[in-house]
């Protein structure tokens, strides 16, 4: 769930091994990996940009302005897709599917 909407679903192994929303993908690369050794200088990964203002919601994909795949056809909301892994997703990315 990115900004109070669902941008994709589906049994927890598929969404963790196998993310298909850049979102989702974006939110993994933040993990820290608890089998590392810690190092109180690396810094931890982010995502860019803010999440959008819950009055002034986009009126294409919610995640376009943060996402570093963005094209053109994120200004229009986009469809539920459904994986061959199963879950569900709202991307306009062919790659994702």
């Amino acid at each position: 769930m990115y900004a109070g909407t669902v941008v994709e679903n589906g049994r927890v192994a598929d969404v963790l091994h196998h993310p298909k929303h850049p979102y989702t993908r974006a939110l993994l690369n933040c993990e820290i990996d608890p089998y590392a050794a810690f190092d109180r200088l690396q810094d931890l990964a982010t995502i860019p940009g803010t999440v959008p203002d819950p009055a002034r919601r986009p009126h294409g994909c919610i995640f376009a302005q943060r996402c570093p795949s963005r094209h053109d056809r994120c200004v229009e909301k986009p469809p539920r897709r459904l994986a061959k892994t199963g879950q569900s997703f709202s991307c306009w990315l062919e790659a994702a599917a």
